[in-house]
C-alpha cells in the first residue's frame, strides 16, 4: 500500500513540514526521526510548492493524510484550507493527547520544531494501525460548516461579555469614588445615565436625567436626595474618565448583544437544534456551544467519548491502600462543561417535572454532596443527549419511580 503521512508544526509566519512515505515507518521503527523538514512560509508560492512536492512521491490525494498541529489556531487555517480545497485530507490533532503521546508513548522529551512535526506524521500513522489502542483526538479540519462559525460567534461574544464585565467592574471603582452611596444601592439605575450626566452635580441640575432611564419614581427620588448629600470626591475629577468607561460599557454589551443575534438566528437553520432544545431550559446559546463541540454526532462512537468531549467525565485516583477518589477530569471542551452545568442547574431549579432533576434529588438523598449531585446531573444530560442526537429522538420526560409515587 503507497501512503503518504505528513506532519506540519504550525508557526505564525512560517511552518515546518516532514513528509514520511509509510515504507518508512513500516522498514524501521526509527528513522523516521531523521526525516529532513522543510520550511514554508504562509503564502501562496510555498503552498504551491508543498503541492508540487507531496505530487513528486506519485501517490493519489485520497492515500495523503496531513496532521496539522492546532494549537496554532487561526495560524493554520490558510495552509489547513489550502490543502483542503486541493483534495487532501487534513486533520487537527489535539494537543493534549499529542503531547501525552509524544512523552509516553515514544518516549520523546525533546521539543524543536523537525520533531514536532514528524512526530505529528507518525502519530496519525500510528492512529490508522492502532486505532482502538491509541486515544489520540483527531479531528477533519472545516472551513465553512454551521459548527465551525458557531464557534467563532461564541468566541467572539465571550469576548465582549469579558470586556463588558472589566469595563462595569472598573467604572464602579470610579463612581464609588465620587458618589459612593447610589454605587452601593443604586449601580445598576445610574448606570444607564452615567455617560450623559457622570457626576451628582450633573445628575441634580438636570431636571430630565431620568426620563429616558426606565428608573422607578422611588429610586429617582432616592438617587437625587444621596446626590445632594453624597460625601464622594468633586465630580470633575473623574468626569471624562466615568463617561468613557460608560460609553465602552454600553458599546461592549450592544456589541455582544448583536453577536447573540446572529448565533440565534444561526443555530435554528441546524438540524440538531430542534433535538437540543427540546430538553428543558436548553436554549438557543447552549445549543450553539453543544453543537459547536459535536460537529458531527457520527465522530463519536460512544457516549465515553462524547462524555469526555463536552467535558463531564470521571478519573479515578488509586495507590496503594488509599481510598479510590472520583475526580472531575480536566479534559474536554471548557466552554461546553460551563454550558452544562447552567442547563442542570436550571433544571433542578425549575418547577417543571424532568429527568435531571429526578436524578439530581436522588443523589442527594443518597448522602452525595449537592454540588457532587450537579455535576453528576451533567453527565447524565450528556448521555440523554448522545442518545437523542444517535437516534435523531427529541427529549421526553421518562416517568420515574418519583413520579410514579406523586401519582
Amino acid at each position: 500500500m503507497n501512503k503518504l503521512y505528513i506532519g506540519i508544526d504550525v508557526h505564525l509566519k512560517q511552518h515546518v513540514v516532514s513528509i514520511v512515505p509509510i515504507e518508512v515507518f513500516q522498514d524501521n521503527k526509527t528513522d523516521w526521526k531523521k526525516t529532513k523538514s522543510i520550511t514554508i512560509g504562509n503564502n501562496r508560492h510555498d503552498f504551491e510548492n508543498l503541492d508540487r512536492l507531496i505530487k513528486s512521491y506519485r501517490v493519489s490525494k485520497d492515500q495523503v493524510n496531513i496532521a496539522i498541529d492546532h494549537t496554532g489556531g487561526h495560524y493554520s487555517e490558510p495552509l489547513s484550507y489550502y490543502l483542503k480545497t486541493k483534495g487532501y485530507g487534513v486533520y487537527f490533532l489535539g494537543a493534549a493527547s499529542t503531547k501525552a503521546a509524544k512523552e509516553w508513548l515514544l518516549g520523546e522529551e525533546n521539543k524543536t520544531d523537525k520533531i514536532d512535526s514528524a512526530t505529528l506524521s507518525y502519530l496519525l500513522y500510528l492512529r490508522d494501525f492502532h486505532e482502538n489502542s491509541l486515544h489520540l483526538s483527531v479531528t477533519s479540519a472545516s472551513f465553512d460548516s454551521q459548527s465551525s462559525l458557531l464557534r467563532a460567534l461564541l468566541l467572539q461574544s465571550n469576548y465582549y461579555r469579558k470586556l463588558a464585565a472589566q469595563t462595569t467592574n472598573r467604572l464602579r471603582q470610579y463612581v464609588h469614588a465620587v458618589f459612593p452611596e447610589a454605587e452601593e444601592r443604586y449601580f445598576l439605575q445610574i448606570v444607564k445615565v452615567l455617560q450623559n450626566h457622570p457626576t451628582p452635580g450633573e445628575i441634580m441640575s438636570s431636571p430630565d436625567v431620568f426620563k429616558k432611564s426606565r428608573i422607578m419614581q422611588n429610586s429617582r427620588k432616592a438617587i437625587l436626595e444621596l446626590a445632594k448629600q453624597t460625601v464622594g470626591i468633586p465630580g470633575e475629577t473623574y468626569k471624562y474618565i466615568i463617561q468613557d468607561l460608560a460609553a465602552l460599557r454600553l458599546l461592549n454589551m450592544e456589541r455582544m448583544t448583536a453577536m447573540d443575534r446572529n448565533i440565534r438566528e444561526l443555530v435554528i437553520t441546524h438540524p440538531y437544534s430542534s433535538i437540543l432544545m427540546s430538553f428543558p431550559c436548553l436554549k438557543e446559546k447552549s445549543a450553539a456551544i453543544i453543537i459547536s463541540t459535536v460537529k458531527d454526532i457520527n465522530n463519536w462512537s460512544n457516549k465515553k467519548k462524547f462524555k469526555k468531549g463536552l467535558g463531564v467525565y470521571s478519573t479515578v485516583r488509586e495507590s496503594g491502600e488509599k481510598i479510590i477518589k472520583f475526580r472531575r477530569g480536566m479534559s474536554g471542551d471548557r466552554m461546553c462543561r460551563h454550558g452544562l452545568f447552567m442547563v442542570c442547574l436550571a433544571n433542578i431549579h425549575s418547577k417543571g417535572d424532568n429527568d435531571f432533576k429526578d436524578f439530581f434529588d436522588k443523589q442527594v438523598l443518597k448522602g452525595k454532596p449537592r454540588i457532587k449531585a450537579l455535576v453528576a446531573t451533567m453527565g447524565k444530560l450528556a448521555e440523554i443527549i448522545y442518545h437523542c442526537l444517535k437516534f435523531n429522538e427529541p427529549y421526553q420526560y421518562q416517568l420515574t419511580n418519583r413520579s410514579k409515587h406523586k401519582n
